[in-house]
């Protein structure tokens, strides 16, 4: 693949960060990528939280698959999720954001395994993910 220029970065975050996506519609927001890289976070709202008053699972999982896929797509491909596992190691309560670092584990040239790490406000880690991503073709310009 060829190296990719810091504009492509700026177009594909504010495509999967468009108004009325899931991710936007959630409070999800792709806070920063580059290559094979990516970091975002949640605003954590009441339409985050379980009946019990903590972030709900999924959204800490959508998180983690929404900032790992763009990373997988930082090399200008489409991705598909093929798997996930989540480990919840801290309930995420009494926190404004949660924020999520996404970094490779394996690059294949169709199949690519993320790691991310979930913290909260006060960089206590809450999950840890493990993303499996089928590469697909080329992303048509990120608009």
């Amino acid at each position: 693949m060829k190296p990719m220029h810091p504009e492509f970065f700026q177009r594909l975050k504010a495509r999967i960060n468009r108004p009325g996506l899931f991710s936007a519609s959630n409070g999800i927001e792709v806070t920063e990528c580059r290559e094979h890289y990516a970091a975002g976070e949640l605003t954590v709202s009441a339409r985050s939280m379980n009946p019990r008053g903590i972030v709900h699972g999924g959204c800490l999982s959508t998180l983690m698959d929404t900032v790992a896929g763009i990373a997988a797509c930082t090399d200008g491909r489409g991705c598909v999720t093929l798997n996930c596992s989540v480990s919840y190691l801290r309930a995420a309560q009494d926190t404004a954001k949660v924020y999520c670092v996404a970094e490779p584990i394996k690059l294949g040239r169709t199949v690519a395994v993320y790691s991310a790490r979930l913290t909260d406000d006060q960089q206590r880690l809450l999950a840890t993910g493990t993303y499996t991503f089928f590469l697909k073709e080329q992303l048509g310009e990120a608009k």
